[in-house]
């Protein structure tokens, strides 16, 4: 039978003490704490305050330019001119007449070729778009652009009547209650309709035939029927 021995071996006491000297030089070792000077303390206050510093700056740059945003905004409006000098113009819009100051400033371009213009080259009847700035409510124009065509509104007539005569770009119709003949011009744009509403087409429309004619004056002062419709059957 093999004796065990309560005496720890030499190797058993080797490591031991090992360990022992190993926890000794650990809790001999001091710790040192980091140091701050007043110096320090100083300078962190300092870098502080210019942080600070800039970012109130930046808030009120901010701040500015919002409310900057709000109080302006670009604005721009159709109108016609009524009255031209060296000094204004007067235009008439939806809104009533308007008088806008000219000035160097103001740049004048024309819409078809966007070349810049001469005040000298608009004229009483022309139609302008103005554009400009609106601050606090307040309209200060910069820029005019002319247009070659005319937007004044136009005059619309409704008739019910009977067609006296009817060509491929022409038609009279005689009102209801009345012998006058009147004249409408017929285009590729002109909406011919049946008694329902339905497409039809020009061909279908005859002398005599119960019409509704729905039409609008052009710029050279002729009516032309955007809708023709047939108030009864074709066949009738």
């Amino acid at each position: 039978m093999k004796k065990v021995s309560i005496f720890p071996s030499s190797k058993q006491r080797f490591f031991s003490l090992f360990a022992a000297v190993f926890l000794l030089a650990l809790l001999a070792t001091p710790i040192f704490a980091a140091t701050v000077t007043p110096s320090d303390e100083a300078s962190d206050s300092s870098e502080q305050t210019v942080i600070d510093n800039v970012k109130k700056a930046l808030q009120e740059k901010k701040d500015e330019i919002k409310d900057l945003g709000n109080n302006q905004r670009r604005q721009a409006y159709l109108a016609k001119i009524t009255r031209l000098t060296e000094e204004t113009l007067t235009v008439q819009t939806t809104e009533g007449n308007k008088i806008i100051p000219l000035s160097d400033a103001m740049a004048i371009r024309n819409f078809a070729d966007q070349k810049n213009l001469e005040l000298s080259k608009l004229a009483v009847d022309d139609w302008i778009a103005v554009y400009g700035n609106t601050n606090n409510g307040i309209f200060t124009p910069d820029r005019i652009v002319l247009y070659e065509d005319d937007y004044s509104p136009k005059e619309h007539k409704v008739m019910l009547g009977s067609i006296s005569e009817i060509y491929s770009n022409s038609l009279a119709i005689t009102p209801r209650g009345s012998d006058e003949k009147i004249s409408f011009v017929l285009d590729k744009n002109t909406n011919y309709q049946d008694s329902q509403g339905k497409d039809a087409q020009l061909k279908d429309f005859f002398p005599d035939l119960q019409c509704l004619v729905i039409a609008s004056e052009n710029s050279s002062g002729n009516y032309v029927v955007s809708t023709l419709r047939a108030l009864v059957e074709f066949d009738q």
